[in-house]
């Protein structure tokens, strides 16, 4: 779906993900480190500590994989590459953030202009109904936009209850 929208409005998604980015340094300075071609090696423009947001979800996936506490320090292999390994799954994940971000704000974008293109509403509303979620919580997301409402939910449902019915 991301690319698909990427593909589509070129211009809304680069605006958003302009807006998302909280500090454009930091953002120019994390694609710097990851074009850089020294994997143990920080580019010479960025000093220690320049990214204290990826280093914290390093350690974080460093004490997870060890059965480790949070808190516990990261041992450095003698060439540095588990660190970095670390360091770059981190801005992966900060990178799939933004694409998931971006594509439930130009999905409920979409929804407020047609009540029929709600794709990631309808995901939502289906989420909630098999996991039993109080009508309440769907009520609350579908008012937000986040959600297809408690009734399109159930008509969805039975729909496609008949339509595997009649498949079979």
């Amino acid at each position: 779906m991301a690319e698909r929208l990427q593909a589509e409005s070129p211009h809304v998604w680069d605006m958003l993900g302009h807006l998302l980015v909280s500090n454009p340094a930091r953002d120019a300075h994390r694609a710097e480190y990851n074009r850089s071609s020294s994997s143990s090696q920080l580019p010479s423009t960025l000093g220690p500590g320049w990214d204290d947001e990826d280093e914290y979800w390093a350690q974080h996936d460093e004490a997870v994989s060890d059965g480790c506490e949070e808190h516990d320090i990261i041992r450095e292999e003698e060439d540095g590459s588990r660190k970095t390994k670390l360091r770059k799954a981190a801005g992966d994940r900060q990178h799939a953030l933004l694409r998931i971000h971006r594509v439930v704000i130009m999905s409920i974008l979409m929804m407020n202009t047609n009540q029929r293109c709600n794709p990631v509403a309808a995901v939502i509303g289906i989420f909630c109904h098999s996991t039993s979620a109080p009508e309440l919580v769907t009520e609350m997301l579908a008012h937000a936009g986040l959600s297809i409402s408690t009734t399109a939910t159930h008509d969805m449902v039975n729909s496609l209850s008949l339509k595997s019915h009649l498949k079979l």
